[in-house]
């Protein structure tokens, strides 16, 4: 730590921000984070001090209740009611909102909605936490979490004796015109408000916000869709002498948001429009799986015969073909054979289980010509492959199965699911948009998805958040234009917005082919382990299993009462319904009612030993049929 450092300023307070020596060392990252952080900390210390004003209040009139034989007890009931209609309107004040009861958060018209039945409005978790700062304050905290890397670069950038008086100068600017501002404001501000003994920048610094030419640099050379590639004799590109400089800060958040997209469990939208990097971004996440789990089953539908990082090599890529669907709708399936088999697991060993990812990749293309195929291909209809979509994408998280679905659209019809827009929350929304040349010269400018996901308030609820990654927006534009770095949105709360770096090197990477065993999609069931069966009743060893089986060690396979229901219905020969079989008083189904009966049944329906018509029908009634 330097301890030549000038002494603090007279108006610096160390209870709202950290010293400030951290902020002159060149730790401006650690500090802003601080600062982001005590003023959290400050919205929470109000909260909990207008939550014990309205206790102490309530309690005093309910003393002055007590003492109601007493004639002075309108003196504590005066006190009591004047403190509580007090702190009622200082929370107004911070709040907006009357919140009457203590230790509810929620606003009186919230209140009276629940009790009469109407679903209550959802608050931003962000907003929740900044609700008892000054407006100031919250502009300050929004800008700290969407503007964070921008934030630290100026910061780094500038003399480090006036890093502190200039945050608070953009902090009031953001305030008052809800813009950032740019570096002729900021180089003017230093120019005129502060002394040159402050502007003196150390002689291992870098100057303060240069506006020099940038050094011309070679580009990367590579076969990625959207990038221009070499030639036999490749020449430099140049950028203008205005073209902004890259943001690593904002380079590092991209990164960060990609990480933690490794490590869901939650199926993804990747979306953005042709060229905006959505195939390089898929190759980077497959390199950090297979890094994080070589265990790691992954599988794609594509339209186009890529490599996915040697997934293609290992037999593990099926192309799609509108003349032969069967390959696609039988891929499906066997993903959802595998969902299908650890939700039946107990709840303790599902943790445990390793990742099985199913990528879709253009599937808005691949859908379409699905749903064209429906009306005449009887295949198509019996698959249920959207169904089994759903079912993954709403229930697979707990068991570690679920999708990478990338396509050009964010509407829940171009990803095939009739749902309304609250389904999108199952999802992991990520936006991506680019600028390109490609070979032929043709520029290709992709930002307009990523321009509609930010200003939709379907995705992005609050005004004051759009208005945030609007600006941030119009900050990162420029810069991914003259570098040719897309811009990555994650809908992930809170909503995020940032720059990715150059990872075209991750598309010729062959990961896959190291790291994953052999397999097939037909095989991932023999491969999990025996405890993923079922707890109580089948244990679909057989089923797995693609050898020919005979009746008796499938019937062997079956645990009770399974196995007792499954023989008697196989020799009936017909349909069977539920009253017939509790006429037999199976000495296994002793005690059990109909629906559970009907229950068994689904279950061998499921594991593919008979068909079950349940349809409109009573537990009673509903009937099934051996195979």
């Amino acid at each position: 730590m330097n301890n030549n450092l000038t002494p603090l300023p007279p108006d610096y307070n160390t209870t709202e921000y950290a010293h400030i020596e951290i902020l002159e060392s060149g730790d401006v990252d650690i500090w802003l984070r601080r600062r982001g952080q005590l003023l959290i900390e400050k919205a929470k210390d109000t909260a909990r001090e207008c939550e014990a004003g309205k206790l102490a209040s309530i309690a005093v009139v309910g003393v002055s209740a007590v003492m109601s034989a007493n004639p002075l007890m309108w003196i504590p009931l005066s006190i009591g009611a004047s403190g509580y209609l007090w702190t009622l309107f200082t929370e107004y004040q911070d709040t907006g909102a009357i919140k009457p009861i203590p230790l509810y958060r929620g606003r009186l018209g919230n209140l009276l909605g629940t009790l009469e039945g109407q679903r209550g409005e959802e608050a931003h978790p962000l907003l929740e936490q900044i609700a008892y700062l000054p407006e100031q304050d919250k502009d300050e905290v929004l800008l700290l979490r969407y503007r964070f890397g921008q934030i630290a670069g100026v910061l780094g950038a500038v003399p480090p004796r006036t890093r502190f008086d200039l945050y608070r100068h953009i902090v009031e600017q953001y305030h008052a015109r809800q813009i950032l501002i740019e570096r002729d404001e900021i180089n003017a501000y230093l120019a005129s408000a502060v002394s040159e003994a402050r502007r003196a920048m150390p002689a291992q610094d870098k100057p303060a916000l240069p506006s020099q030419p940038v050094v011309p640099q070679e580009p990367m050379v590579s076969d990625c869709r959207g990038v221009a590639p070499t030639t036999n004799n490749p020449q430099p590109i140049t950028q203008s002498a205005t073209a902004p400089n890259l943001d690593p800060a904002s380079e590092q958040a991209g990164l960060a948001i990609l990480d933690t997209l490794v490590t869901t469990r939650r199926s993804t939208l990747l979306i953005g429009d042709t060229g905006a990097g959505k195939s390089v971004t898929q190759a980077y996440l497959l390199n950090k799986l297979f890094q994080y789990h070589p265990d790691a089953e992954v599988f794609a539908l594509a339209q186009k015969a890529d490599s996915f990082c040697g997934l293609a090599e290992k037999g593990r890529v099926t192309l799609f073909d509108p003349t032969e669907p069967e390959h696609a709708l039988t891929l499906i399936t066997d993903i959802w054979n595998v969902y299908d088999r650890r939700r039946r697991l107990k709840e303790s060993e599902r943790p445990a289980l390793s990742p099985v990812r199913l990528i879709l990749a253009d599937w808005l293309s691949i859908n379409q010509s699905l749903e064209e195929l429906f009306k005449t291909s009887e295949a198509v209809k019996a698959s249920r492959y959207l169904s089994k979509l759903a079912d993954i994408i709403y229930n697979g998280r707990e068991l570690n199965v679920c999708l990478l679905v990338d396509l050009q659209s964010y509407n829940l019809a171009a990803v095939g699911l009739k749902a309304d827009r609250n389904s999108r929350k199952n999802f992991n929304l990520i936006g991506l948009g680019n600028y390109s040349i490609d070979e032929l010269g043709m520029v290709n400018e992709s930002y307009g998805v990523l321009v509609n996901l930010i200003g939709d308030r379907y995705i992005v609820a609050e005004e004051s958040e759009r208005s945030a990654l609007n600006a941030a927006y119009k900050q990162l534009q420029p810069i991914s234009k003259a570098n040719n770095r897309p811009i990555i949105f994650s809908g992930l709360s809170p909503a995020q917005l940032a720059l990715l770096p150059d990872l075209r090197q991750y598309k010729s990477s062959k990961v896959a082919v190291s790291k994953q065993p052999v397999t097939t999609p037909q095989t991932i069931t023999e491969q999990t382990p025996k405890q993923e069966a079922i707890a109580q009743g089948a244990v679909p060893e057989a089923i797995a299993s693609p050898e020919p089986t005979t009746e008796l060690k499938l019937s062997d396979s079956l645990g009770e009462p399974l196995k007792t229901i499954w023989l008697f219905t196989k020799e009936q020969k017909d349909w069977v319904s539920v009253r017939t079989i509790q006429q037999n008083s199976f000495a296994v189904l002793k005690g059990k009612g109909s629906e559970q009966i009907h229950q068994y049944l689904g279950l061998l329906a499921d594991s593919g030993y008979g068909e079950i018509d349940e349809e409109g029908k009573s537990h009673s009634s509903v009937v099934f049929r051996a195979y």
